[in-house]
Formats: structure tokens, sequence, C-alpha cells
């Protein structure tokens, strides 16, 4: 028998002058700059190989500008989607990494990410780690359900993509014990991650952080390492 399988490309958007900057875009609507544009076209290049069959993006112009790059090439439409955006922190967004670490210590002070101590992220007026986990596991089971054994590309943001990586990795572990969100996996722009859907239903990570297409862009490259 021949299993034709589901696979997920999970792509990061391309640099901004944010993620140069080192400040916290979270969910304001900051768009790709020069280098950002050149990655986006050297993923477009990279996918060109592979029969899309859907493509999806956050609605944030630098996901949607990075979506749009890759839909050139093709007939296909991205399909925008406000539950593919990055983390929402408020009044943290703007913010430098170390003028993010003394007003918002928690995000910093438990690296594992483990659920259990998500209570001590919850700020007012912001997203939690955990809601975005959340939200992050819901939209993706909703597209893997709308495209069985198809492949689709869906492009986000850092914070998301490693929230729905360690969703995958611990599909059978205990909730309170699994690590739902780390810091400890590189998401570099335009970097992917594949996803595959397994006949038994379970995702299984097959690449993580790939980024060869950028092969001479990565010296000009400052990644942002969180909340964008």
């Amino acid at each position: 028998m021949i299993f034709i399988m589901e696979l997920l490309y999970l792509v990061r958007h391309g640099e901004t002058e944010w993620n140069r900057k080192n400040l916290c875009m979270g969910q304001l609507d900051i768009p790709l700059n020069d280098l950002g544009i050149r990655q986006a076209e050297r993923l477009a290049e990279r996918l060109s190989k592979i029969k899309i069959d859907a493509l999806y993006s956050s609605d944030l112009s630098r996901a949607s500008q990075t979506a749009q790059i890759i839909a050139k090439r093709r007939t296909l439409r991205p399909i925008a989607m406000k539950d593919l955006r990055e983390i929402f922190l408020g009044e943290y967004q703007g913010l430098s990494t170390e003028e993010l670490r003394e007003r918002f210590p928690s995000a910093y002070l438990i690296p594992s990410g483990k659920a259990a101590q998500a209570k001590e992220l919850a700020y007012p007026e912001i997203e939690t780690r955990t809601q975005l986990y959340n939200r992050g596991v819901k939209i993706l089971n909703q597209i893997s359900d709308q495209h069985p054994n198809q492949t689709v590309v869906i492009v986000s943001h850092g914070g998301l993509i490693r929230c729905l990586t360690s969703y995958v990795l611990g599909q059978n572990a205990n909730y309170k014990e699994a690590i739902f969100y780390s810091l400890a996996m590189d998401c570099s722009n335009c970097s992917i991650t594949l996803v595959r859907k397994e006949p038994d239903g379970l995702f299984k990570l097959a690449v993580v952080n790939d980024t060869s297409h950028l092969d001479g862009l990565h010296d000009e490259s400052v990644d942002e390492r969180d909340f964008g």
C-alpha cells in the first residue's frame, strides 16, 4: 500500500529592521527590510522545486510579504490568518531585549518554558506563552484537517513556530511535563521547519531551522532571538 504523506512547511518571515535592531515586534506590523526581501526570494527559489497545495501566512506584513514572494512563482494566493500572528505583548512591544529583560523578567527566568510554570508569565493585557501555544496548536490542526495528504506552506513567526515544534515533539508527553516553548531552538529568518503527518495521525518533525538556501546571506543577517 502506498501512503501519500501530508507535509507542513513552517516558515519564519524574512528579516525586518526591528530584527536587526533587536527590538520586540510582537504583533506590531513591521515590514521586511531589503535583506528580508532577498531572503524571501531565496526561499521562494528553494520552494519552487516543491508542489505546494496551499499557502497560509500571518496577516502581519512581514509574514504576508514573505508569502507573496513565494506565491509569485505560482498560481496560489496566500491565505492570511490572524491566528498565525506572533505573541501579543502589549506595552512591551517596541522594547529592546535589554529593556524587555528589565520589565518582563519572567520571560527569561523560565528558560525551559515548562507548562506547569506558565502562570508565572501571566501579565495584564498580554498573551501568555500558554495562550500562544494553544492558539498555535489549534490553527495547525485546523489547517492540517483542511488539507489531508497535501503539502502546505505556513509563513509565521519565531514564537509560534517554536510552540508548534514543541507540540510535535511532546504529543505523547504528559502536558504538565511537556516543554511547550523553548528558546533553545533556533528559528532564523526565512528558515524552514518541516513537519509531516503520518497515516496514524501523529505529526513528526523532519527538519528544523533549515537555512541552507540562504548561504551567503548569513553574515548580513542579525536574527532576533524572540517575540518576532
